[in-house]
């Protein structure tokens, strides 16, 4: 165990790269966060709680407008937007009675698979700014976006630095009761999500049907959606727009993406669930990930649109696109000019359909897989349709297409 000196002692991160909710990014990018009240009729049971609760309550709307002030204390010193939603959202809020803790928190969670619903739970209802209960609060959202207490981890903080003045996540209490972040909490925070610059003209909101709204800035920028139904515009830049397990076309399930590039080369990826993926005007990349049934739309760029796993929808658009379809029975329109409809050994066993082959130069790539030259398929045309299969592990159905099919026509690689 080393002891260190400034803010490294406060980052969970470092014995886990998951605790930060911007994990599948690089540090410094700044992340929406949502937060509810867990009301009465949904509260847990006591006799599971991990300080021994004795009973659990929902917050008042005055306990709610402290919280909400606490949360704009991290709001107006580092990257980070909160956006209250019912639940269940990354943060869940509810107070308790009993128990040995002030309070207590999970820690922030997001993987490459899954965004963590966490509960934040504080005891005694006295919250007001000035309070131990407010200085609690302080301390168990810094839990909830990745902070953890200076004591604890493979880095610690020297003793003389371990102090209010300097974290809210101390132990060490000098009398009084802390109303604001300490000076590494900021920088941690910094280091976890950005300054605030980075979410400068964004407008992140919930609208009338539950649906988070992320409307980012004409910069270039990364966005990531929340853990539930999420709808994200991108403004222009280079963006990089990123869905979580949600899946939105904003038809219900574990969390419904849109998400909506617009003027610049962007990047889009859907995560787990069935996503729409709208690009801008330039060359984009899309990527349907985990999805289950993903929509990936490219407009008028040269769009390169990835399906991952479920039954997907690609559709290139106005360009020279490239539409790899991915795990699962994917359906594949190139749109205008010349398009690239890839297959790879994931396609095994699946039924494809490309549905506009032929309106332009478009060829078909195998890519990675045991197909090796065009005399390995075998091409068959019945009811208007033209068939492509190499012994059952590939089936492409040409739709609405009884054109000629050659080696031209192909890509092996």
């Amino acid at each position: 165990m080393a002891e260190v000196t400034d803010y490294t002692a406060l980052l969970a991160y470092t014995s886990n790269s998951n605790f930060r909710w911007n994990s599948q990014v690089k540090l410094g990018t700044q992340a929406v966060v949502t937060y509810s009240f867990v009301r009465n009729g949904d509260l847990g049971n006591p006799a599971d709680d991990p300080y021994g609760a004795n009973s659990y309550w929902a917050f008042n709307s005055t306990q709610r407008g402290y919280f909400r002030q606490a949360l704009a204390e991290f709001e107006e010193a580092t990257g980070l937007i909160f956006v209250e939603t019912d639940e269940p959202a990354m943060i869940n809020v509810f107070g308790y009675n009993g128990g040995s803790a002030a309070g207590w928190a999970d820690l922030a969670w997001a993987s490459a698979y899954s965004t963590n619903e966490g509960e934040l739970a504080i005891e005694g209802s006295n919250m007001a700014p000035g309070s131990y209960g407010y200085e609690t609060v302080l301390h168990e959202i810094g839990h909830a976006v990745g902070l953890e207490h200076p004591h604890d981890g493979e880095a610690t903080l020297a003793d003389h630095l371990d102090d209010q003045a300097h974290t809210v996540m101390t132990y060490n209490y000098g009398g009084y009761n802390a109303t604001e972040l300490g000076s590494f909490d900021v920088q941690a925070l910094r280091h976890l999500y950005g300054g605030t610059g980075g979410t400068k003209g964004w407008n992140a909101y919930t609208n009338s049907d539950g649906v988070v709204v992320i409307k980012a800035s004409s910069r270039s920028e990364t966005v990531l959606a929340t853990g539930q139904d999420t709808k994200i515009f991108a403004r222009g830049g280079k963006d990089k727009v990123i869905g979580r397990e949600a899946d939105d076309h904003l038809d219900g399930g574990n969390g419904d993406d849109r998400l909506t590039g617009n003027y610049g080369a962007d990047i889009l990826k859907g995560g787990d669930g069935a996503d729409v993926l709208i690009g801008g005007l330039d060359k984009s990349d899309y990527s349907g990930a985990n999805g289950e049934a993903d929509v990936l739309r490219g407009n008028a760029g040269k769009d390169k649109l990835f399906g991952g796993r479920g039954d997907d929808t690609l559709y290139g658009g106005n360009g020279n696109d490239r539409l790899v379809g991915g795990d699962g029975s994917d359906v594949l329109i190139g749109g205008k000019h010349a398009d690239v409809f890839v297959f790879v050994s994931a396609d095994y066993w699946e039924e494809n359909v490309i549905k506009d082959f032929g309106s332009g130069n478009d060829r078909i790539e195998f890519s990675g897989t045991s197909v090796d030259e065009f005399s390995d398929l075998t091409i068959t045309q019945q009811g208007g349709h033209t068939f492509i299969s190499y012994y059952g592990n590939h089936d492409i159905k040409l739709a609405d297409y009884t054109g000629p099919v050659t080696t031209d026509d192909f890509l092996f690689t």
